[in-house]
């Protein structure tokens, strides 16, 4: 447990207590809070949001169209992302359909943005020559692979140079795109760093009106169409736990049937080496899917929970250690940390109803009444 997950669980636990004291339905759960307040959980954290097929991409069915769809989710993703304290990218910021490549050169390039600041910290930190000279070799190295992916971005009709085709696999990896693979296999992607890419599914064939849920792909090293391209990816098990993490988050925020996991080697996942996966949130083929995906009570609940999915990806792999609820950083939870958390809640109740929080009946919202509020979460 961390402070993350105090600081959900009393968001949580507030919505209900201000629901009760409104009148307001107590069945209400996590899922339900949007945007999730302001705090610092994901601060130094970098979160690619891929939101799939632009405008000009026909997919849908009835009214819902895939690519505005998806933006829409991805866009209240952000939302929350940065109340959160994370640095987000979207490789598709509105309608316009981004090419495949230019997306995968952008999350390249950024990746390695990155890198290059570890490196240049080694180098400013370190005084043995041999070790500078390899450090200045590896900053140089990358610049230039920095500059390959700008090209790819500037002009995608270069792209076959260092990619493959997204839908077909003709040759090995290419040997730039090897080399940042082999530098984004670090710490740094690790802890700091996801890449999810947002779309909505469709059946064919016999009864694909019936077919619906939810469905996470991520990509492994066995997997039998990607064998003769690269086999090396250094994230699989944290691919695997973030896919885990995000199906669990929206089928249980969305009331989707859980389809499960699955492995797929789509070129969103296959053209970088960072912890990945490919959510298809729901079947716009099936009417009961679709009505949900285009509710937006249903689009911000599955937005805060991958939020919520990111959160504990990064509990996990994030180098996040802190006490848990010690706000004053003294090393031990005391009542001031506790008066502190509850006083962080009622500073999220509008002003026209704080004295809900005024629980002693003197007219004023005062320590005792923030000590109540704790206790009242502490027990819910």
């Amino acid at each position: 447990m961390k402070l993350i997950k105090r600081t959900i669980a009393v968001v949580v636990a507030l919505s209900v207590i201000i629901g009760c004291l409104y009148g307001i339905s107590s069945a209400a759960d996590k899922y339900d809070i949007y945007p999730i307040a302001e705090n610092h959980s994901l601060n130094g954290k970098i979160i690619f949001l891929d939101a799939g097929h632009g405008k000009g991409n026909l997919n849908g069915a009835g009214t819902y169209l895939e690519h505005e769809g998806n933006l829409t989710i991805a866009l209240l993703v952000k939302q929350n992302l940065e109340n959160c304290g994370a640095t987000v990218i979207m490789t598709r910021p509105d309608e316009t359909d981004v090419d495949s490549y230019e997306r995968m050169a952008l999350v390249n390039k950024t990746a390695l943005q990155e890198i290059r600041k570890e490196y240049v910290k080694n180098l400013e930190n370190t005084s043995l020559e041999t070790q500078k000279a390899k450090l200045q070799e590896n900053i140089n190295e990358i610049d230039e692979l920095i500059a390959v992916m700008q090209t790819v971005i500037d002009d995608p009709e270069l792209s076959p140079k260092y990619f493959n085709s997204p839908w077909a696999i003709n040759t090995r990896i290419s040997s730039e795109l090897k080399r940042i693979f082999e530098y984004e296999a670090c710490q740094t992607i690790q802890e700091n760093m996801l890449l999810l890419s947002i779309h909505a599914n469709a059946a064919t064939g016999s009864g694909y009106t019936s077919v619906k849920g939810t469905v996470t792909y991520y990509l492994n090293n066995t997997f039998s169409d990607n064998l003769k391209y690269y086999t090396d990816y250094a994230f699989v098990d944290q691919s695997i736990a973030f896919s885990q993490l995000i199906q669990d988050n929206v089928v249980n925020a969305g009331n989707f049937k859980d389809r499960g996991l699955a492995v797929n080697n789509f070129f969103m996942l296959r053209e970088c080496n960072m912890p990945a996966c490919l959510l298809e949130v729901a079947f716009f083929t099936n009417s009961s899917d679709r009505a949900k995906l285009q509710n937006e009570s249903y689009q911000k609940r599955i937005a805060t929970g991958i939020t919520y999915a990111i959160q504990e990806y990064f509990e996990i792999y994030g180098g996040i250690d802190y006490l848990m609820g010690d706000i004053n950083d003294d090393g031990i939870i005391s009542n001031a940390d506790v008066i502190a958390i509850a006083r962080f809640l009622v500073d999220l109740i509008p002003e026209p109803d704080l004295m809900i929080a005024d629980f002693d009946n003197d007219g004023a919202v005062t320590n005792s009444d923030l000590l109540e509020l704790a206790r009242i979460i502490v027990n819910s």
